[in-house]
């Protein structure tokens, strides 16, 4: 099993958000996470992104950005997040940004970081695994494409 397929939540998927600029998915994604974990706070989830973003854009091409930072929490948070509008977002080929898959981490997990995010490379990085999460239309079908993809990295890694 991935290790994201662990970490993957349905209340932490939202499909086609209504988010125009990349301050407000960062937003959508800091206000979704701290809703379902008490111990987060959305402000500093926030300040953590946008900190990480003005180091320069998280986006990894065609499409998709997965935007990451550290924060003092017990397990990693993700949140993945597809917006109704494509949002600039200063990506290095370009263009404009409607997947983001972000990461919320514990500060003393450098191993766990580096994984998740070359899992995410990974299924992100391939034509059809886009497209399959650009076709949904709903938070459920967003999530089960998900699980589906990290559970084909999972087999392709092997035990």
């Amino acid at each position: 099993m991935s290790l994201l397929s662990s970490f993957i939540d349905p209340q932490r998927v939202i499909c086609k958000a209504h988010a125009a600029s990349r301050k407000r998915v960062l937003e959508t994604i800091a206000d979704n996470v701290a809703a379902q974990d008490p111990n987060t706070s959305a402000h500093e989830i926030f300040d953590g992104l946008l900190a990480r973003e003005r180091l320069g854009s998280t986006s990894i091409g065609d499409g998709v950005a997965i935007p990451h930072c550290r924060q003092p929490i017990a397990r990693i948070q993700i949140c993945l997040v597809t917006t109704e509008v494509e949002v600039e977002y200063e990506a290095t080929d370009g263009q404009a940004v409607d997947i983001f898959f972000a990461l919320i981490v514990p500060e003393d997990e450098h191993q766990m970081h580096l994984r998740a995010l070359a899992d995410l490379s990974t299924i992100l990085a391939n034509n059809n695994h886009r497209a399959r999460i650009r076709a949904c239309s709903d938070n459920e079908a967003l999530y089960e494409n998900m699980l589906s993809l990290l559970g084909q990295i999972s087999q392709a890694q092997g035990p």
